[in-house]
């Protein structure tokens, strides 16, 4: 059980690596900063905007009920899926498949 989160915008520093599409957030880049406490124990994500929005969306329009299941966006993909992406999102997992 979600203990609490926060989310925040941030500029990079230094490069980070993007939880969702797994690819690099360049420095100077904004990008999404969350953290919280599940069940006790402390986490920290990065996102891009973009993929932080898509990974939500999947995850509460396919588990509205049960947020205890929480899917990283790059479980999600699928070349199928991937096709009803925004471009910037699907060129990211194409980049990071090379």
């Amino acid at each position: 059980m979600s203990d609490f989160s926060t989310t925040r915008m941030v500029r990079a520093v230094k490069r980070h690596r993007c939880e969702g599409c797994r690819t690099l957030i360049d420095i100077g880049t904004m990008h999404a900063v969350s953290s919280g406490s599940y069940d006790g124990h402390m986490w920290r994500k990065r996102h891009h905007p973009d993929c932080q929005k898509l990974e939500c969306d999947l995850n509460w329009k396919n588990y509205p009920d049960c947020m205890d299941e929480w899917f990283p966006l790059h479980e999600w993909y699928s070349e199928h899926d991937a096709k009803t992406w925004p471009e910037n999102v699907q060129a990211r997992f194409r980049k990071a498949a090379r």
